[in-house]
């Protein structure tokens, strides 16, 4: 028993440090074509009302990257600890469904904003966005990884 927990611990790690590194990878080229496209919006001196989709698309972008920053730190967390259920996983977690429901809210409303009102393309995009569907979801396990730092914790102090 001892050895197939182990075993899967050290899978738990190896797995984990690949996520981490593919997270930070990730989180570079959101940056990197964020800044790209900032580039080129501010270049094209066009109306903001023409670049309204770009610029939005640009902060849902840049918010994107982030939360692969904080997946990062998860991953990163679980791989050199091997305990994936801890306050600080959970509060990321948890962080990570903000973020990606913020971004969706944030980068419509910019849209909303600069384009002179709600067009149908915009309010289609705010009520079924897939991120905001995944925020849901990541704001659900985030429950789950706080019971189970709970969890740990209490299996910890009978320990």
């Amino acid at each position: 028993m001892e050895q197939l927990k182990n075993k899967t611990l050290e899978k738990i790690q190896k797995s984990s440090r690949i996520m981490a590194w593919m997270c930070v990878l990730g989180g570079i080229v959101y940056m990197g074509i964020s800044a790209i496209n900032t580039r080129w919006l501010i270049g094209t001196g066009a109306d903001p009302s023409v670049l309204a989709p770009g610029i939005g698309g640009t902060i849902s972008k840049i918010i994107h990257g982030i939360l692969l920053f904080f997946a990062a730190s998860v991953f990163f967390r679980i791989q050199k600890s091997g305990v994936p259920f801890t306050e600080k996983n959970f509060r990321s977690v948890r962080l990570i469904g903000i973020l990606l429901i913020a971004s969706t809210v944030l980068s419509q409303a910019v849209i909303i904003l600069l384009s002179g009102g709600i067009t149908d393309i915009a309010n289609d995009l705010i009520v079924l966005s897939p991120p905001i569907i995944t925020g849901i979801l990541f704001l659900f396990i985030a429950k789950v990884f706080g019971y189970g730092a709970m969890l740990q914790r209490e299996s910890d102090e009978t320990l």
